[in-house]
């Protein structure tokens, strides 16, 4: 009430001005005394230090391998090429998609989103490409067959088929003998070739 009167302030509580702070809410008091001795009068208010900068991600391409049961995963060491943040622990939010199928062999557009504890995130894209690199297993049967009235008799891949199988369902079967005649009679080694649709192929022999 006493113009030109000068006021000592003295913080109490919180951080002093110039301070180098962590993000969070804060609250910061003083107490004034004017030069007569009233006082203290208190002033206190909020500081709320936000982080509003997001994250920056950069992704790489990857290739991955089916497996015998004909999937494979993705995970961030796979794409994520590096991440920089002004906070700490950023973290990988979504990868998407990040598991793979026969359907999926080839290239694939995969999304990286990054996040931070302040709820900012970056993302970018990576090229998966997904290989089939495991052969079929190619599982042989014996058979018997008849000549017919001309002396002939022929087969077919198929027959001497005993169960091949593969990581992916679409397989080829091949054999190199499929015609026979008298000259034949008794045992012959027949061999099945099976290939998948990526070109991995086996065989096996079977006796006819």
């Amino acid at each position: 009430n006493c113009d030109g009167m000068d006021l000592t302030g003295s913080l109490t509580s919180g951080f002093a001005s110039g301070s180098s702070i962590n993000r969070g809410q804060y609250l910061v008091s003083y107490e004034y005394t004017d030069q007569a001795g009233n006082g203290p009068a208190v002033c206190s208010f909020i500081v709320n230090v936000l982080d509003t900068v997001p994250p920056s991600v950069t992704c790489k391409d990857a290739t991955i391998y089916l497996d015998a049961s004909g999937l494979a995963v993705v995970d961030s060491g796979d794409v994520v090429n590096s991440i920089d943040d002004n906070c700490p622990t950023p973290f990988v939010s979504i990868i998407s998609p990040n598991t793979f199928g026969c359907d999926d062999i080839g290239t694939n557009t995969v999304e990286v989103i990054i996040g931070d504890n302040s709820s900012n995130f970056d993302s970018c894209t990576a090229t998966v490409t997904v290989l089939d690199t495991l052969p079929p297993i190619a599982e042989c049967q014996n058979i018997t067959v008849n000549l017919d009235a001309d002396g002939n008799a022929s087969i077919t891949a198929e027959d001497v088929d005993g169960g091949s199988n593969d990581n992916c369902d679409s397989i080829q079967f091949d054999v190199d003998i499929t015609d026979f005649d008298c000259s034949m009679l008794g045992d012959n080694e027949v061999e099945l070739t099976v290939t998948d649709s990526s070109g991995n192929s086996s065989s096996c022999t079977a006796i006819v």
